[in-house]
Parts: structure tokens; C-alpha cells; sequence
């Protein structure tokens, strides 16, 4: 005798689907800000100020599209590949910022991460749903 499978609805999904674009959505408006913030072509001690909280905001999207990434992969059952490129713009443009700060690479980087972040973000609200794991009887 198998055990009883629970069933989510169709709204459940949506449910948890919408918010979930929505972090997707504010974590690259962040990351556009961030990198824009932290242009500077005058060391003035208000660029420098304005590069600081462009920091802060470059660090709070990366950590935006984390959650996002571990969201889709466990709690959506998104594809891989859908949850996976979420973690493009943290790896290419965070990883960027981080090792080549003082050059223009970070923000050159969003021409190639921007697109993947939208992708995943249609591929995480449209895409179908992975099966859930077969679960073994327990005798």
C-alpha cells in the first residue's frame, strides 16, 4: 500500500511563484543601481561616499539573488537550469566587483549576466515543475 501523495494546487504554485519574481526583479534593480553607484571618475569625498553604498547595494543584490536561487531549486522545484542562472550575475558581476573593483568589468559583466537573471526569471514563473522524488514505503 503506497502512502498517500499530497497534492498542491495550481494557485499554491502561483503563490509562491509571484513573490519570488518579485525578489528576482528587485535584486537586478539593485545590482543596476549598485553598479551605477559605484562609477566614479573624480576620487571627491561624495563619489566615494556614493561608491560605499553602491557596495553595500552590489552586496545586498548578490545575497538577493541567493535566496532567489535557493528558493526555485527547493521550494519552486524550478528547473536547474531556471535556479542556476540566477546565480550568474552573483558569480560574474559579484565576483567581478570583488576582484576587479576598480575597473569597468563589473558593469561590462551585466551586458553578459543580465540576460541569464532575466531568462531564469521567465524559465521560474513559466517552466514546468520538476516531479517530486518517489518516496519509498517505510514498513
Amino acid at each position: 500500500m503506497t502512502p498517500p501523495v499530497a497534492v498542491t494546487s495550481h494557485r499554491a504554485g502561483w503563490a509562491w511563484r509571484l513573490p519570488w519574481a518579485a525578489v528576482v526583479l528587485v535584486a537586478f534593480a539593485l545590482l543596476g543601481y549598485g553598479l551605477w553607484a559605484t562609477v566614479y571618475f573624480a576620487p571627491t569625498d561624495e563619489a566615494l561616499e556614493q561608491a560605499r553604498t553602491g557596495w553595500l547595494v552590489l552586496v545586498l543584490a548578490c545575497v538577493l539573488f541567493v535566496i532567489a536561487a535557493a528558493t526555485a531549486g527547493s521550494v519552486l522545484q524550478a528547473p536547474t537550469w531556471a535556479w542556476g542562472a540566477v546565480l550568474v550575475p552573483v558569480v560574474l558581476t559579484g565576483g567581478l566587483a570583488l576582484v576587479a573593483s576598480g575597473s569597468l568589468f563589473p558593469q561590462l559583466s551585466l551586458l553578459v549576466s543580465g540576460p541569464a537573471a532575466l531568462a531564469s526569471l521567465i524559465g521560474g514563473v513559466v517552466a514546468p515543475r520538476r516531479a517530486p522524488a518517489a518516496r519509498s514505503p517505510v514498513r
